[in-house]
């Protein structure tokens, strides 16, 4: 279990999964800021969602923090559509695809030779050369 963890912590995000966290983050403190007529609310939500996109270990924590934001809009429109049940329902869904949409991201640039940490170091070899060959 321990080792599960720590390889699910060294995993990255590729250009592609980064550059939509961030477009959410943006979004987000657009959407948030506009929705409470509050420039504070929204520069607060984009440097909470900044420090957690900056470093490679918190972007796990951002894609919970965004579901959590996907799934708070959705359970909005679930309350005015039927009430409380409806709103944890759809909320809870839309979180729980948001977080399996993120992760799968992170699955396929994970599967990817180039981005994985322990490729990235034992790959490079000679870096003038490329890769050592065996044969």
């Amino acid at each position: 279990m321990i080792n599960i963890l720590k390889s699910f912590s060294e995993a990255r995000f590729d250009q592609r999964g980064m550059m939509i966290l961030w477009s959410e983050a943006g979004l987000f403190s657009i959407v948030f800021g506009i929705a409470y007529r509050s420039g504070l609310v929204s520069v607060i939500l984009f440097s909470i969602l900044f420090m957690l996109l900056r470093s490679p270990q918190r972007v796990i924590y951002a894609v919970f923090v965004l579901s959590f934001l996907w799934g708070m809009i959705f359970a909005a429109l679930g309350y005015d559509g039927g009430g409380w049940i409806w709103a944890l329902a759809l909320g809870g869904f839309v979180f729980y695809k948001g977080v399996r949409i993120h992760f799968r991201e992170l699955t396929l640039s994970w599967n990817d030779q180039i981005y994985t940490t322990k490729n990235a170091v034992t790959g490079r070899g000679n870096w003038y050369l490329g890769g050592q060959n065996l044969n």
